[in-house]
């Protein structure tokens, strides 16, 4: 991670395959990383949360794990761990997004969270 901002804060979870990082920076973006190995990780997202605003240590995530709570010096962000449907249109593109919180819902044909479909069956994760 050579020239990126320095990390203020992590958090981690688990989902039903994976163990993802969540870290905080000193400029307000949130790196979230798929956990691969003891020695290596991979950056799968970087979302913008404030403007020049560290994020703060105390990062935590919900007893559900489908948000997680971003502290700065001005506010405290409730944010979804991920963004399923917003990833694309397509089974390809949702399953190589490598979001290990989202998969393609055959009933439905879009990318969702596995919750959001009927049956496990029908839900198709790529990780």
């Amino acid at each position: 991670m050579e020239n990126e901002p320095l990390l203020t804060s992590i958090a981690i979870n688990t989902t039903r395959s994976s163990t993802v990082a969540f870290a905080g920076t000193q400029n307000g973006k949130l790196y979230k990383f798929l956990i691969e190995n003891k020695r290596s990780a991979e950056k799968y997202a970087t979302e913008i949360l404030t403007e020049n605003e560290p994020i703060l240590a105390d990062m935590e995530f919900s007893g559900d794990g489908k948000h997680v709570f971003v502290l700065t010096p001005s506010k405290v962000i409730k944010m979804p761990t991920s963004r399923c449907e917003s990833l694309s249109t397509q089974c390809d593109g949702c399953l190589s997004s490598r979001d290990p919180y989202c998969g393609w819902c055959v009933s439905n044909n879009h990318c969702t969270q596995e919750e959001s479909t009927r049956s496990v069956r029908g839900w198709f994760f790529g990780l």
